[in-house]
């Protein structure tokens, strides 16, 4: 819709149709905040949404990366696979201890998209029963939302 800006899309699988139509949304100045891609679907039109293409499938592990001033642990990712991406037209803005991209921001035309490839709902809902830790990621989400 032309009156939504920001569209956050976070814990779900995008077809590639929805992101054929999401690339243009985000050409036209869209904000597309994108947690956990699934690495089954990713093709062309994850590649130029993200700016990043897959290089390898590694095992679901933890991993720990600083944003913001803080450190983040997430240990989740979409059906299992902790996607190692190479950036294309995107900028890094975070790196695991491993040095693997986390965290990526990708301008297309007048919008932008801002990924997480860790699956972030996943971790906070191990811990949704501790209103201390689970109030910690409203800065998590400013983050990305102010990429």
């Amino acid at each position: 819709s032309a009156g939504v800006k920001t569209l956050v899309v976070a814990g779900m699988h995008l077809r590639v149709e929805e992101a054929d139509v999401l690339i243009e949304w985000v050409r036209g100045g869209g904000r597309l905040i994108w947690h956990g891609p699934d690495a089954f679907n990713w093709g062309p039109a994850y590649n130029e949404l993200i700016g990043a293409k897959p290089v390898q499938y590694r095992s679901n592990r933890a991993v720990q990366f600083e944003l913001g001033g803080s450190v983040w642990g997430l240990d989740t990712f979409p059906r299992g696979l902790c996607l190692e991406v190479q950036a294309e037209s995107a900028e890094v803005l975070a790196r695991d201890e491993r040095g693997l991209p986390v965290v990526l921001k990708n301008r297309l035309g007048q919008g932008q998209v801002v990924v997480a490839l860790p699956l972030v709902e996943g971790t906070i809902a191990k811990v949704s029963a501790y209103a201390q830790v689970r109030e910690g990621w409203e800065i998590f989400y400013k983050l990305m939302l102010e990429a």
